[in-house]
C-alpha cells in the first residue's frame, strides 16, 4: 500500500515538473536606484499556480544565495521590491519559485543595472523620458521606459499603497490586468507581460481618484 502511494506521489511531481518546462520562464529586471538600493521587479506566467516566490541574494553568481524577501501575493502577474539593504560592489540576485505540485525553480543570476535615470551615452536622451500620449502634462509622467525597453513607473509620492494602476487591452475596451497595490515607489513592468506589441491604455488612480491617463507604446 506504502509502494502504491509512493508512486502516486513520484507520478504527480514528475507531472508538475513536465508542466512547469512548458510554461515559459518569467524574466526578472534590476536596477540600482537613489541611495544605492537595488530595484527587482519580475512577471509571474504561472498566475495562481504559484505558491510561494522568493527574492535571493548573493556575493558570486552560483552559491550561497540567502532569501532576503518573500512576497505575500505571489500570483500577482507583476511585482517589485526595493532591496534598501544591498551592499556595494558585487553582488547577485536571483528569484526562487514554487508551484502548486511542489515543482520548483530558479531564474538565472544578474547583477543590478545602473540607474534607468541615468542618461544613455549612445542616444543622449534620459532612459525616463517619456512613452505615452497625455493631454495634460507628458513631462511630469509617472510612466516612462527603461533602458531595457520595460514600462517604469515611479509614483509622486510614498504612499504607494493608495495608489492603483489599470491596464486595458489593445482594443481599449476591457481591463488587460489590474496592479491593485504597488509593493514600493517604483515598479517595472516587464514588457513581455503584454504579449503583444501596440499601444495599450492606462488609468493610474489615487484614493479611488484618476491621477493619470495615457497611453503604453510596447514594441
Amino acid at each position: 500500500m506504502q509502494k502504491k502511494w509512493f508512486c502516486l506521489l513520484v507520478l504527480c511531481v514528475s507531472f508538475s515538473m513536465i508542466w512547469a518546462q512548458q510554461k515559459p520562464l518569467p524574466d526578472f529586471f534590476i536596477h540600482r536606484g537613489s541611495k544605492n538600493a537595488v530595484v527587482i521587479s519580475w512577471a509571474n506566467n504561472f498566475g495562481d499556480e504559484c505558491i510561494q516566490l522568493n527574492v535571493q541574494r548573493s556575493f558570486d553568481s552560483v552559491t550561497n544565495f540567502k532569501t532576503i524577501f518573500s512576497t505575500p501575493a505571489p500570483q500577482l502577474p507583476t511585482n517589485g521590491y526595493t532591496d534598501r539593504n544591498a551592499p556595494e560592489g558585487r553582488v547577485f540576485y536571483r528569484i526562487f519559485y514554487m508551484l502548486n505540485g511542489g515543482a520548483y525553480y530558479f531564474t538565472v543570476s544578474k547583477k543590478p543595472e545602473e540607474s534607468a535615470a541615468i542618461a544613455s551615452k549612445d542616444s543622449g536622451n534620459l532612459a525616463t523620458s517619456p512613452v505615452l500620449v497625455n493631454p495634460t502634462s507628458s513631462t511630469n509622467s509617472m510612466v516612462s521606459k527603461n533602458k531595457t525597453g520595460n514600462i517604469l513607473v515611479t509614483l509622486k509620492t510614498s504612499d504607494m499603497y493608495n495608489y492603483k494602476m489599470v491596464i486595458y487591452n489593445l482594443v481599449g475596451d476591457k481591463v488587460l490586468y489590474t496592479v491593485k497595490q504597488f509593493p514600493d515607489a517604483t515598479l517595472i513592468l516587464d514588457r513581455s507581460t503584454f504579449l503583444r506589441k501596440g499601444r495599450y491604455r492606462f488609468q493610474i488612480l489615487y484614493n479611488g481618484e484618476p491621477k493619470e491617463n495615457g497611453y503604453l507604446e510596447i514594441n
